[in-house]
C-alpha cells in the first residue's frame, strides 16, 4: 500500500492497477 495513491485517489482499495511508488 502506497500512501501516495490513497493522495490521487479517494479510496486505496478501489484503485486500478497502478504502479505503487
Amino acid at each position: 500500500m502506497a500512501n501516495e495513491s490513497s493522495v490521487y485517489w479517494a479510496s486505496p482499495y478501489e484503485q486500478p492497477a497502478l504502479p505503487n511508488t
